[in-house]
């Protein structure tokens, strides 16, 4: 497990490293607040020199439910087992705000669509928040070969 601590100055670094059950777990402190995407790439880069082959984004404050890192690795093989080109999976998500489960999207023009989860084992969408999110590294490594265009 790795940490990004986006603001060491907290004093939160001990806790962390001492309260993990066991686990083996790497801190890696920010002396500042650096930002929510940039936390996110320097655990990815860690991800990436340690050769892991997936990354798993959470934030502070997700709790993730029983089963769910199992769910998302299994449904990930499945799909791509099945021929899908996945990019990365991502859990159903209780929204406190509205107290259901939040919905997925796709990108549609001239608006996008809300993608309600049914009895179907996944639901193809465009966009996942990132906490919760299981990402292959190679799509990472894909993506970052992308040449953008300008219309």
């Amino acid at each position: 497990m790795v940490i990004v601590n986006n603001d060491s100055s907290r004093g939160v670094s001990t806790w962390l490293r001492d309260s993990h059950g066991g686990a083996k777990v790497h801190v890696l402190e920010q002396p500042t607040n650096v930002g929510l995407a940039s936390a996110q790439n320097i655990g990815i880069d860690w991800a990436r020199a340690h050769a892991c082959t997936h990354v798993l984004l959470l934030d502070q404050d997700s709790v993730a439910g029983e089963g769910m890192v199992a769910a998302l690795v299994g449904g990930l093989v499945d799909l791509q087992r099945s021929g899908h080109r996945v990019a990365a999976v991502g859990p159903r998500f209780h929204d406190q705000r509205e107290d259901r489960e939040a919905p997925f999207v796709r990108v549609a023009f001239p608006k996008s669509q809300k993608v309600w989860c049914t009895a179907e084992p996944y639901v193809r969408c465009d966009f996942l928040i990132a906490s919760g999110a299981l990402i292959p590294i190679a799509t990472l490594d894909d993506v970052a070969t992308w040449t953008p265009i300008s219309l």
